[in-house]
This record gives structure tokens, sequence and C-alpha cells, in this order.
């Protein structure tokens, strides 16, 4: 919890939560985003420099939610 404040505060950069909570990660080792890049990684995807879709997370039209991947939200379904 300490991390993330000290990036959002100090370095304006933010986490994923649904990459935090299933990746196995250390924290350190989580991509960081700014507000608009993380807003597109939950939205559109993260891609790789060569335009490939590297990760999604998928949204749940009926209750305005993302999950951290297909079966996730499958699950959820």
């Amino acid at each position: 919890d300490n991390y993330k404040k000290h990036l959002s505060r100090d370095h304006s950069k933010f986490l994923c939560e649904l990459c935090v909570q299933n990746e196995v990660l250390l924290m350190n080792e989580h991509k960081t985003f700014t507000a608009e890049d993380l807003k597109n990684h939950l939205e559109i995807g993260t891609f790789d420099d060569d335009n490939n879709l590297v990760s999604i997370h998928p949204f749940c039209k009926f209750c305005q939610k993302n999950f951290f991947n297909d079966e996730a939200l499958k699950t959820h379904l």
C-alpha cells in the first residue's frame, strides 16, 4: 500500500489492480502506468512495440467491471 502511494504521489504512476492481484510477480516487477495509460490498458488492452495485443482485461457490460482474463469473465457470467 505504501508503494502504491509512493508511485502515485511522487511519480504520478499507477498499478493495474487486476494485474497485481492475478500475476505472480513481486510488487516492483509490475508494470506502472500513467493515469491515461492505465485507462487505455483497461479499455483497449496493452500492445507491444510492433502493435500486437499483449493483454486485455475483458469488460462485463452488465456490472461495468473489468476481469483479469476471459476465463475470469466467463466464471463471473
